[in-house]
């Protein structure tokens, strides 16, 4: 009954309780300040991102009709890209390499770990595009959860054949004779979802810290930038994720989100340049999904805090996840003390790429 107990806790709405929604706010006070100390960061990176892009701006010195844009930095990058993908994961198709303490393979939780990675599409989704973000913005982020997939298959199954008005007479062995029906089966399919994330949409507090767990340690927090549609704030309405009047006052006010306006969308700069236009003003809310040391129950403990504005505190629960730890892994292309996020590759080699473009 005591295991029970402590497992219903995890699904406990701590943010009823006064002292957790005052720690709440006050946490959502320091991570708004955290997100506009580092808007000259997220304002370069723009910057960068143009530069892998091939976008003119107004770095370039010249002012002429030429349009040209040498791909230098954009090869570079895609050839390093290239190199560490292919290290990480070898042609041969065997990316786990493991033995136990007395030199045996363990090869079912080999063959686990190759499955996962195949169905997370790290090889090819998750990787590259974490590889590309540290270059362009000097820091490597994923955001890895569980995620489950529901189906409804259908197929043909014979079964024996019955006569009207003789319901439950299995006359199928004696007569030889068998029907097909078709039958439906709900599938549900769990694996884990790898997403990586933009520099820009995630603040780590302090930001001196040299980690998210010492960040965590130091009583700071780690805060997600997400953006949903009022299809994804409803699915999280009812699946209790977030709180039913919370949500729908979320909902209702959707356009005039707090935190819209903010930020720049730098997936759909991306899209841009990959020739993907949106008309019109894109809807979506803007949510705060916030990791940090709360204290319940007379002792602190990591829990995840839903933001949907600086007065709507949406849920805060504890974590979810058994190993009790932030699913979120971010670390710099290279380390610089004293500071937690690194610098961007494509920042030294950007002069370069504008005078090249100047001097064709």
């Amino acid at each position: 009954m005591a295991d029970d107990k402590k497992l219903a806790d995890l699904e406990d709405e701590l943010s009823t309780r006064k002292s957790v929604e005052k720690r709440c706010l006050k946490i959502y006070k320091e991570v708004e300040k955290g997100f506009q100390d580092e808007r000259v960061r997220a304002d370069q990176n723009c910057d960068f991102w143009d530069v892998y892009n091939l976008e003119l701006n107004y770095s370039q010195r010249y002012n002429g009709t030429s349009k040209t844009y040498l791909p230098l930095v954009h090869d570079a990058v895609e050839a390093r890209v290239t190199r560490f993908v292919n290290q990480v994961f070898p042609s041969n198709g065997r990316y786990v390499e493991v033995t136990t303490q007395n030199g045996d393979v363990p090869y079912a939780h080999a063959a686990l770990i190759e499955n996962y990675i195949k169905k997370a599409k790290l090889r090819t989704q998750v990787i590259p595009a974490m590889i590309r973000n540290g270059d362009v913005e000097g820091q490597y982020t994923i955001y890895a959860t569980w995620k489950k997939d529901k189906r409804t298959v259908r197929y043909r199954e014979k079964d024996p054949m019955q006569l009207n008005g003789m319901e439950g007479m299995d006359l199928g062995d004696d007569l030889g004779d068998k029907v097909d029906n078709v039958k439906e089966e709900e599938l549900e399919n769990g694996y884990t979802h790898v997403e990586t994330i933009n520099d820009s949409d995630i603040c780590i507090l302090p930001a001196t810290a040299d980690s998210i767990e010492d960040a965590l340690a130091k009583g700071g927090s780690v805060t997600l930038v997400m953006r949903m549609s009022k299809g994804e704030v409803q699915n999280n309405i009812d699946d209790g994720t977030f709180k039913k009047d919370k949500g729908e006052m979320l909902l209702k006010g959707f356009t005039s989100n707090s935190l819209s306006g903010r930020f720049k969308n730098p997936r759909k700069e991306n899209a841009a340049a990959a020739g993907i236009k949106t008309h019109g003003a894109s809807k979506f809310a803007l949510i705060y999904q916030t990791w940090s040391l709360i204290k319940t129950g007379g002792e602190k403990r990591l829990c995840v805090t839903y933001y949907g504005g600086s007065n709507i505190i949406l849920s805060c629960k504890r974590n979810p996840y058994w190993c009790d730890k932030c699913p979120i892994i971010s670390v710099p292309v290279k380390k610089i003390s004293g500071v937690v996020k690194g610098k961007s590759q494509v920042e030294r080699a950007s002069t370069l790429q504008y005078a090249a473009n100047d001097l064709y």
